[in-house]
């Protein structure tokens, strides 16, 4: 499952009291309550990602392309 931090794509690595998150091989804790995390975010939040580009491996025109799909442009 995937969250949003601050705006970035990461996975979910474990939930409990609080949730494990993964991001660029790293993994760091963050409490369910902060307003920085959306677990499991819409296609228009993904798309609005500000490692989007990285995370799928795209080329800045794929990206721009990917970004409409998700948005329903």
């Amino acid at each position: 499952m995937k969250a949003l931090y601050n705006n970035r794509l990461c996975n979910i690595v474990d939930v409990s009291s609080d949730v494990t998150l993964g991001e660029e091989g790293r993994q760091f804790v963050v409490s369910l309550g902060d307003e920085a995390l959306v677990i499991d975010p819409t296609d228009k939040e993904v798309a609005d990602a500000d490692n989007l580009r990285s995370w799928y491996g795209l080329d800045d025109e794929a990206v721009k392309h990917f970004r409409s799909v998700l948005r329903g442009d």
